[in-house]
C-alpha cells in the first residue's frame, strides 16, 4: 500500500477544480486561506484561516499544524503567495524551490536584472520614483511610448502603457495610489493587495513591445527534462490595460517561432534558480524578437490549466503535486494538438456595482463552447483593470476545428453580452 501523501496550499482565492485536481490522485490537500475567504471549497482535508502579511503569524498556524499532520511539500499554486509557499517550505525542511528564487519571479525589476546580465531577451526597464522622472526617461530611452508597472505586479495588475506626456503622470499617479492603499483593504476591494507594493522601490519603467504575446506553460521534472505544455497566443492588447481577454493554441507561429519562445522560456526560468515544476512565463514579441515580460513559477491562472488539460490531458496541478511528493505519475507526451482550443473572458470597462447583463443571443448555442462560468451576480461590486488581477464577468472554454472557428465564438460572446455598472 502506497504510503499517505499530503500538499499544503497557500491561497488566496482557490478553485475546487483545482482541488479536485490533486485529491483525484490520491493525495490529500491542507488549505491555508485568507481569514476573510468566504467560499465553499470541498474536499479538503484541513482549511486553516491565516493573515498572509504576517509571516510569523502564518508559519505558527502551519507549524501547529504539521506536528499532527504530516505534510510532504507546500505547492506554488498562486502569484501572490509564491514568496510564502518558498520560505514555508524551507522554514519546515521540505521540498521545493529556494526562497531567492521566488523572490527573482515576484520581484519583476530583479527578474530583469538578472536576465539583462546574462543576456536573455528582456525588455529594457528602469526604476522610477516620481512621474516626471518616469516620463523623462521614457522619452529619451523609448520616445515616450512606455509601460509603467508595480515592481510586484499580480499578472496584469498594476499594468499601465502610455504615449504621451499626461498618460504617463496619470498612470503613476494611479499605481501610488494602489500601493499607498492599506494591506488589510477588503477583499471585495482589492483581493490581491497583500501581495504587492511590498518592495523599497515600487515602480518600474519598461520598454513598451508592441508585436503579437504569448504564454508558454512549462513542466520541467528529473523524468521528463524541460517541457512546453503549451504555447498559447493572447489576443492582443495595445493597451493602456492588459487584461487578457482570451489565450489560444495553436498559437500564429512558425515552428522556428515556436521553438524559439520555447527555448527563452525554459532559459528565463532556468536562469532563476527554476529546476523542476510548473512554471508560466509570458513573452511579447518586439519586432522580430521575442522578449520574456514576466515569469510565474507556477501555473497560469484563469482557465489556463484547463486549456492545457483539455489540449494535452496532462493536470497541472496534479502533476506539480504529485512530483512534489515524489510519487510517480502518467505523463501524456505532448503531441501536435489536433482540435484548436481558447480560454477567454468577458472584461469590465470600469469599476463599480453590476447592475445588468443582457445577452442578445443564446449563448449555449455558440459552436464549440464546452464550458461557462459566471464570476458575478447582478448587485455585486466587481472592479476593472488596473486595480483587479481578475477584471472579468465570466470565463469559458471554447473547442474547434481550427483557429478561425473558436475566434469567431470567442468574438460571438464578447459582442453579444452587455453589462451595465453603476
Amino acid at each position: 500500500m502506497s504510503p499517505l501523501k499530503r500538499v499544503g496550499i497557500i491561497h488566496a482565492y482557490p478553485s475546487q477544480y483545482m482541488i479536485d485536481s490533486i485529491t483525484r490522485t490520491g493525495i490529500r490537500v491542507v488549505l491555508v486561506v485568507p481569514e476573510d475567504f468566504d467560499s465553499v471549497i470541498d474536499g479538503v482535508e484541513h482549511v486553516i484561516r491565516a493573515q498572509f502579511t504576517d509571516y510569523a503569524s502564518l508559519y505558527e498556524s502551519i507549524c501547529n499544524l504539521s506536528n499532527s499532520l504530516k505534510i510532504d511539500a507546500f505547492i506554488p499554486l498562486n502569484e501572490g503567495t509564491v514568496i510564502q509557499t518558498a520560505r514555508i517550505n524551507a522554514d519546515l525542511g521540505l521540498k521545493g524551490y529556494s526562497v531567492g528564487t521566488a523572490v527573482s519571479s515576484r520581484n519583476k525589476f530583479s527578474s530583469f536584472l538578472l536576465w539583462n546580465t546574462l543576456r536573455i531577451s528582456c525588455p529594457e526597464s528602469y526604476l522610477v520614483y516620481d512621474a516626471d522622472s518616469a516620463w523623462s526617461l521614457a522619452k529619451s530611452k523609448f520616445g515616450g511610448r512606455g509601460v509603467l508597472k508595480l515592481v510586484d505586479s499580480m499578472n496584469s495588475q498594476g499594468v499601465i502603457s502610455f504615449a504621451t506626456e499626461n498618460d504617463c503622470i496619470a498612470a503613476f499617479t494611479k499605481l501610488n495610489e494602489m500601493v499607498s492603499r492599506s494591506v488589510d483593504v477588503s477583499r471585495l476591494e482589492d483581493r490581491n493587495r497583500f501581495a504587492y507594493g511590498l518592495s523599497n522601490a515600487t515602480i518600474m519603467l519598461q520598454e513598451y513591445c508592441a508585436g503579437k504575446e504569448v504564454s508558454v506553460e512549462l513542466f520541467l521534472s528529473p523524468q521528463h527534462g524541460d517541457l512546453a505544455l503549451a504555447v498559447l497566443e493572447k489576443i492582443p492588447s495595445s493597451g493602456p490595460y492588459f487584461a487578457e481577454t482570451a489565450s489560444y493554441s495553436p498559437a500564429s507561429l512558425t515552428s522556428l517561432e515556436t521553438e524559439r519562445v520555447v527555448n527563452l522560456a525554459i532559459q528565463g526560468v532556468r536562469a532563476m534558480g527554476f529546476t523542476q515544476g510548473v512554471a508560466h512565463v509570458e513573452i511579447r514579441y518586439d519586432g522580430d524578437t521575442p522578449k520574456i515580460l514576466e515569469a510565474g513559477l507556477r501555473p497560469g491562472g484563469g482557465y489556463t490549466a484547463q486549456l492545457v488539460e483539455r489540449l494535452t490531458g496532462n493536470n497541472l496541478y496534479a502533476l506539480l503535486a504529485q512530483l512534489s511528493c515524489n510519487v510517480d505519475f502518467d505523463f501524456i507526451p505532448v503531441k501536435d494538438a489536433a482540435q484548436s482550443i481558447l480560454f477567454g473572458g468577458v472584461v469590465y470597462q470600469k469599476s463599480g456595482n453590476l447592475i445588468s447583463v443582457k445577452r442578445d443571443v443564446d449563448i449555449d448555442s455558440i459552436p464549440g463552447l464546452e464550458k461557462l462560468i459566471v464570476l458575478n451576480s447582478v448587485g455585486d461590486p466587481v472592479r476593472a483593470m488596473p486595480e483587479s488581477a481578475q477584471p472579468h464577468y465570466c470565463y469559458y472554454l471554447i473547442s474547434g476545428t481550427d483557429r478561425d472557428q473558436i475566434l469567431e465564438s470567442h468574438y460571438t460572446i464578447t459582442k453579444s453580452i452587455h453589462i451595465e455598472i453603476e
